[in-house]
């Protein structure tokens, strides 16, 4: 199965979940909450719910982490369960691995506290994150009996296990990065969430079309660059997406032209664009 799908928050506003529909994506992750300020309910998360059920589009939802101690990531645990209360999540319950917490010196402990909190109410939970972040994760064992959903912008799909694969958000090199007129996150979903299931049928993955020749014309970007651009390369060369061009993105950058037998400057111009984007 290979279904398309977005996910989205707050910060989609009031998204028009009828059109998308019409655009054809059918399921929609959505996002209940978050311990980034404090433990919070997202803004939209009833609203998204209630015009998914309206519409009939599966749902997801994920929380976006920030704990930083088994004890916070229990707590966090305890809340998403609370905001999943009488609500029905077929494309499963996702715990977001991202930003300040991937520097916990007990990420992985952390993880599992998490997840394992909110299965045992009943709820089928997995991670998001980065593929560089699952990858280190995954060395553990315990992380890869759990569901992944795999953020990696680029036009193939990632090199681990993957039960969703997000392709793209504002950057986006499949599609449009619009649904519904909106700009937000897509994916596309490798699981029967219909509840209609055929053990004889093959897993298909979409392979994307190929890049243009307008997707290799990149600006040159370098240390104190910001934006779009920047994050394609930081997907590429496995550092936090954030679209800042910092000291550990030019490090990472002097990594991968030293692998890849470039100048050696930290400098991304055409030739270690067109390097990093024929190797994704």
């Amino acid at each position: 199965m290979n279904s398309w799908g977005i996910d989205v928050s707050r910060w989609q506003g009031n998204f028009n979940f009828e059109k998308a529909k019409a655009e054809g994506i059918t399921f929609a992750i959505l996002k209940a909450g978050g311990g980034d300020a404090g433990l919070y309910k997202d803004g939209k998360f009833d609203r998204n719910y209630a015009e998914c059920s309206r519409l009939g589009i599966p749902v997801g939802a994920y929380f976006f982490g920030e704990a930083m101690t088994t004890n916070q990531a229990m707590k966090e645990a305890e809340y998403f369960c609370k905001l999943l209360q009488d609500k029905s999540c077929p494309v499963k319950v996702w715990y977001d691995v991202e930003a300040k917490m991937l520097g916990a010196a007990n990420l992985t402990t952390i993880v599992i506290t998490f997840i394992e909190r909110v299965r045992a109410a009943g709820y089928d939970c997995g991670i998001y994150a980065s593929e560089s972040t699952l990858k280190n994760l995954c060395k553990s064992t315990a992380i890869n009996k759990y569901p992944h959903w795999v953020a990696r912008w680029t036009k193939t799909p990632p090199s681990i296990a993957t039960d969703i694969w997000q392709f793209g958000g504002e950057t986006n090199l499949i599609r449009s990065n619009k649904v519904a007129g909106q700009t937000c996150d897509q994916n596309y979903c490798y699981f029967d969430f219909t509840g209609q299931t055929d053990d004889n049928a093959p897993v298909v993955i979409e392979t994307p079309t190929a890049p243009t020749k307008e997707e290799y014309d990149m600006p040159t970007i370098k240390k104190g660059s910001k934006g779009k651009a920047v994050k394609i390369w930081q997907i590429i060369i496995g550092a936090t997406p954030d679209g800042v061009f910092g000291p550990i993105t030019e490090a990472n950058t002097r990594k991968f032209q030293k692998s890849h037998g470039l100048t050696v400057d930290g400098i991304v111009g055409p030739k270690s664009w067109k390097v990093g984007l024929d190797s994704v």
